[in-house]
């Protein structure tokens, strides 16, 4: 959600400086929503980079209140812990009569005491016009669901997970654990345990391949006044692609190098 106080939303509403390319017009509506894929391809086509934590869909408010903030704050500091939530409703109000000038007052930010839960209390701290701060806090509750991975096909133990055992899916915020894969590392995973059809996958169910292993020998590249020196070593680290881990040379010396591939990694 993003507050705005124009019809027009450009590269700019994002933070883009100097950007003023229009990508939305509110056409004297006071709110709008655009998907997130056509959002993605105007930031792309824009060359922009960012990443994308909505669940679906961006909504723009013109002429905000200040309860409005409110709750823009809280759906920030939601997407900022779970990415890619998809919030279906969403109902705040404070806990006691808000006062009389609480509209002029200023938002500085808001403190959620659990987000792990789709009802509870925050509190929120302005400014108030005398410049003294005072918290209010407000009850919160709220529908939502969060991208997983579910197995396409039954695994056994050891099984090389491939792109065509699982596929994406969501599950109800309040069923969501905080060890489901929502995004896969670069590195290979199999299986530690049997996964059955239409399971969510989680962290516990796989361990990750080590592209460079502990113990294994391998080529290390150092590059010095434009000459490149390979010499034979010892990993004494597990890592993956672009992992800095620790080796060992023929003459006992420790460095740090950054794996390059399975057979190779550069010297800091």
């Amino acid at each position: 959600m993003y507050c705005i106080d124009q019809d027009e939303i450009s590269l700019y509403t994002f933070g883009f400086d100097g950007e003023d390319n229009e990508i939305l017009n509110l056409n004297g509506q006071r709110a709008a929503k655009i998907d997130t894929k056509e959002l993605h391809e105007i930031l792309t086509a824009n060359f922009k980079t960012y990443k994308d934590k909505s669940g679906g869909s961006v909504s723009f408010v013109r002429n905000c209140t200040l309860m409005d903030n409110v709750l823009m704050s809280f759906l920030h500091a939601l997407s900022d812990e779970f990415s890619g939530i998809k919030i279906e409703s969403v109902d705040i109000k404070p806990q006691s009569t808000l006062p009389e000038n609480f509209n002029d007052f200023r938002l500085e930010n808001i403190f959620i005491n659990s987000k792990d839960r789709s009802s509870g209390t925050f509190r929120a701290s302005f400014e108030q016009p005398d410049l003294t701060s005072k918290s209010i806090f407000f009850q919160y509750s709220f529908k939502a669901k969060m991208p997983v991975f579910l197995a396409l096909n039954s695994m056994d133990h050891k099984h090389i997970l491939g792109l065509l055992d699982y596929q994406s899916g969501y599950v109800e915020f309040n069923k969501y654990q905080k060890d489901y894969i929502s995004s896969f590392p670069s590195s290979t995973l199999i299986t530690r345990t049997k996964i059955k059809a239409g399971e969510i996958l989680s962290t516990k169910h796989f361990i990750a391949a080590s592209l460079v292993k502990k113990g294994d020998s391998v080529k290390a590249v150092l590059n010095e006044g434009g000459v490149s020196i390979i010499i034979e070593v010892k990993a004494l680290e597990n890592g993956n692609l672009g992992d800095i881990i620790k080796i060992r040379t023929r003459d006992n010396k420790i460095l740090s190098a950054v794996v390059s591939s399975s057979k190779q990694v550069m010297i800091q």
